[in-house]
């Protein structure tokens, strides 16, 4: 459980995930992805302290500004947070702007930085996942042609696919389903005066 003592030790938040080191411990996804990137020769992080840059910049406006509106638009739509109409507007056109930015970024670039998938990509993908899984449809996906072109292409890396399997793009999107009130029975009116006598049959 994240709520025991020894859990708490490593990720103070009650926060999951964690990663447990023979060195040490660390929470948090995006420091537990920079680690592993960085002993592990398989995943990129840059040639150049330039590379490193703007690996670093892209995971950033990722996180910022795609995650988070991301979350507050979807989580409410699964049940885990309160529903907020305004706020489901909001996020919708926080994305709006941020997956411009993006889009006009992947017209002239296969991945974020370089011609390889770096660290960046991994965070970037990630971030994605749930809009393309449940409320990228075709109508929202149509201004940001780039993205879904960058999308496809990275899930269907050989290393993205033995993490998440075959992937389909949103057709349908989730939406807010409000619950039903249940309706509470009403207690049964008592009969004045109690119940009836018989009128007494004369013998």
């Amino acid at each position: 459980s994240n709520k025991k003592p020894e859990f708490l030790k490593m990720s103070p938040t009650g926060m999951v995930p964690v990663l447990k080191t023979s060195e040490g411990d660390i929470f948090e996804s995006n420091a537990i992805a920079r680690y592993v990137a960085r002993i592990t020769a398989k995943v990129h992080y840059g040639a150049t302290a330039l590379d490193l840059g703007v690996i670093e910049q892209w995971i950033d406006f990722c996180t910022n500004e795609i995650d988070a509106p991301l979350l507050s638009w979807v989580l409410p739509l699964q049940g885990v947070w309160p529903y907020n109409k305004a706020k489901e507007d909001a996020a919708k056109e926080a994305l709006k702007k941020s997956l411009s930015v993006l889009n006009e970024h992947l017209k002239k670039n296969t991945f974020l930085v370089a011609d390889r998938i770096t660290l960046a990509d991994i965070v970037c993908v990630c971030n994605l996942f749930e809009g393309m899984k449940s409320v990228f449809d075709d109508s929202f996906r149509k201004p940001y042609p780039c993205v879904e072109r960058y999308f496809v292409t990275c899930v269907n890396q050989p290393e993205f696919k033995q993490v998440i399997g075959s992937f389909e793009l949103c057709k349908t999107p989730i939406k807010f389903t409000p619950k039903k009130k249940e309706k509470k029975e009403q207690p049964k009116k008592k009969e004045k005066g109690g119940k009836k006598q018989e009128a007494a049959v004369p013998v």
